[in-house]
């Protein structure tokens, strides 16, 4: 019969005692910590099925030669035991944990779905003061499912969504961010629109938008003619790849206002639902 498993001292010799042959080797202390480590799971499981005290004691065993095996004794165990229970007390009160709510200051992961340095810097500090400097950003290059010049508060309202959703689907951290850029036309106006959506890892959805500043007529021709809004405004202002500086907001308020304040005003708006859940569930 094959075992091939980690057993107590004295079964080989119980082993001869009824008349069989056991086939055993000595483990080095490598494979003698990782079989202990199986070992324990083997004796909590059948605990678990059976609820038999000498199942537990079998628990405990085990448990005091791991101890041993990494070179603490019953007594610094137990010592350590008590220190801990002083900390953080035992399991006398029968407490069940169902769930913690953030207090805003826990370790958070996001993914910023794009790689425009100005998203990302944008993101960063606005989780970075809302959470804490121990947040890390990741920016994750995904696609927006709408056109590359989105039209309308819909169509972009849609892409940051889309973003939001893909970069928290393809990194799995805690929050999905997203930023979509647009163009809105009111009353035959031409202004710029901006959408933020934040994804929580349990669904949860932020979202905000605005930003909307008048385009000067030599760029409301050229988007209308098919261009995007970042080339247009390279031409109007003579400058090169705005949409990764100050963006349309900068050149048209003279740099009193950039792309990467308005991101931050946008995102901090969409946190709203996570920041104050309790508004967005109470009910008149």
């Amino acid at each position: 019969m094959k075992h091939n498993k980690l057993v107590r001292d004295r079964i080989p010799d119980i082993i001869t005692e009824r008349g069989d042959e056991p086939v055993i080797q000595i483990l080095d202390a490598g494979a003698y910590r990782r079989e202990l480590r199986r070992k324990l799971q083997e004796e909590v499981a059948e605990f678990g099925e059976s609820g038999e005290v000498e199942e537990l004691a079998d628990v405990l065993e085990v448990v005091y030669a791991l101890a041993a095996a990494e070179g603490v004794s019953k007594f610094q165990l137990e010592e350590k035991r008590e220190r801990k229970r002083g900390e953080r007390g035992g399991f006398d009160r029968r407490i069940f944990l169902v769930e913690t709510i953030s207090s805003g200051r826990s370790h958070v992961k996001a993914a910023v779905g794009s790689t425009n340095p100005v998203k990302i810097a944008a993101t960063t500090a606005v989780l970075r003061r809302v959470y804490g400097e121990d947040v890390s950003v990741e920016p994750v290059a995904v696609e927006s499912g709408v056109p590359h010049q989105p039209w309308g508060n819909e169509e972009t309202q849609r892409g940051a969504l889309n973003r939001a959703q893909a970069a928290q689907r393809t990194s799995g951290t805690t929050l999905g961010v997203g930023f979509e850029g647009g163009l809105l036309e009111v009353q035959d106006w031409v202004f710029t629109c901006a959408w933020c959506a934040v994804v929580r890892d349990d669904g949860l959805v932020g979202i905000a938008g605005g930003e909307n500043v008048l385009l000067p007529p030599s760029v409301v021709a050229d988007v209308r003619a098919g261009a995007e809004l970042g080339p247009a405004m390279d031409v109007l202002t003579g400058l090169h790849n705005t949409k990764q500086g100050g963006g349309a907001i900068g050149a048209l308020t003279g740099g009193r206002l950039d792309r990467q304040s308005a991101y931050e005003h946008l995102l901090t708006m969409a946190l709203a639902r996570l920041l104050t859940p309790a508004y967005y569930t109470k009910r008149t």
